[in-house]
């Protein structure tokens, strides 16, 4: 599983796969510059987003910014309760090495993201904080960002075989998305208001009406 968009030496200048961390990190980063701060995300590991917020607690912790409230609603796959599409085992649908590597995946990095903004809140450097973490019985086959009801990144999740290092534990060759060829599409509520307000209607019916929260301790 590779979810983030990695930007590696950008004096080299950006990859296919590099435009889409430019352009998240870039987004992310405007939307932190506002007094109170909405993030609504559909995710199939939120990698790349556990990436980007622990940028933007480091700027609110160095006193670059001083947002007032933040606030994160994410929905990931359940990667409990049912078996998802991908990823799989080349050849051998009965191995879960690849299923319980993305579940390692998708549980430490809401963790990660969630103490990272919780920390904001216990160190009295934003006032309040709020981060909800809901699963879903589906495979997401594409990424969402909704910024302070504003911006909205959409991304596909395009899959491809290829094998993972051994010490990843997955085993052999895998079905997988390959997050460093997912490019993000950026949409304003200013120029595209219909697809912006589309977006956060789909993703408040998920949240409300299919969403359950998700349990994190891995068990």
């Amino acid at each position: 599983m590779v979810d983030s968009d990695t930007d590696g030496d950008r004096g080299k200048g950006p990859t296919r796969g590099e435009a889409s961390l430019v352009s998240l990190g870039h987004f992310l980063h405007t939307a932190f510059d506002a007094d109170d701060v909405a993030l609504d995300v559909l995710s199939l590991t939120s990698e790349t987003l556990d990436m980007h917020l622990g940028s933007q607690a480091k700027r609110i912790a160095g006193g670059e910014i001083s947002p007032r409230s933040i606030r994160l609603r994410l929905i990931l796959p359940d990667v409990t309760g049912i078996r998802l599409a991908f990823p799989r085992a080349v050849g051998d649908e009965d191995d879960d090495r690849p299923r319980r590597r993305h579940r390692e995946m998708v549980i430490s990095h809401a963790r990660s993201l969630r103490e990272s903004l919780m920390a904001l809140q216990q160190r009295e450097l934003v006032e309040e904080v709020s981060v909800r973490i809901r699963k879903v019985p589906l495979t997401p086959t594409q990424k969402l960002y909704l910024l302070n009801g504003e911006q909205l990144l959409e991304g596909y999740y395009t899959l491809d075989e290829w094998t993972p290092a051994p010490a990843e534990g997955a085993g052999g060759t895998i079905v997988d998305s390959i997050g460093l060829g997912a490019e993000l599409f950026p949409y304003s509520r200013r120029d595209q208001a219909f697809k912006v307000e589309a977006a956060q209607r789909f993703f408040d019916s998920y949240w409300n009406q299919l969403a359950q929260e998700m349990d994190l301790s891995g068990d």
